[in-house]
């Protein structure tokens, strides 16, 4: 919609292959968490390819929220020089992008974002039917008890006493501390 060049790179065939080149060396199938990571990889990887084609920079996709709580891949869609929304929460994101569409509607023919892409319900795209939500409590919560624990400092305990989502909560602290090795 910007008049900047996109190209479709289907990762299928490279990642067949990957996954049976691991069969057939390694004697062991490549699935679960290993094959959902190593697709994220391959796209980094990709676009690392790409950069250095183009003599360019890559652009985190990463925001505050799957970056706190873990749900980035090292390596894959956490690769980037600029991180341009890692201060963001995923429900900013949506916000933002809702804005710039009503905002720039004039300035050009449609939207800058396609409306698809805000309307989907948020995915990796690793896996047939994948949502974040089958991981994460969906964003506007999730991005809620962050602000309390990161920004805050609301404890865990605080937050059950005040909300209806003890067990979503309880994960969210789970999830930010697993991933802190992430971060560092």
């Amino acid at each position: 919609n910007l008049g900047i060049n996109f190209f479709n790179f289907p990762i299928k065939f490279i990642h067949k292959n990957l996954r049976h080149s691991f069969d057939e060396n390694i004697r062991q199938p490549l699935d679960g968490l290993a094959d959902e990571n190593i697709q994220s990889r391959l796209r980094g990887t990709i676009l690392y390819a790409r950069s250095n084609q183009e003599n360019s920079l890559v652009l985190n996709t990463s925001n505050k929220s799957e970056l706190s709580v873990g749900y980035s891949t090292l390596y894959g869609d956490s690769v980037g020089a600029i991180s341009v929304l890692g201060d963001l929460y995923k429900s900013e994101i949506f916000c933002i992008a809702k804005f710039l569409n009503e905002k720039c509607h004039q300035m050009i023919d449609g939207e800058i974002i396609p409306s698809g892409i805000i309307t989907r319900p948020p995915s990796a795209e690793l896996r047939d039917n994948q949502k974040d939500e089958d991981s994460l409590p969906p964003y506007d919560r999730l991005d809620f008890y962050l602000e309390g624990l990161l920004s805050h400092q609301v404890t865990a305990e605080e937050l059950e006493i005040l909300l209806p989502f003890k067990e979503e909560i309880t994960k969210t602290v789970h999830l930010l501390k697993r991933s802190e090795y992430k971060r560092f």
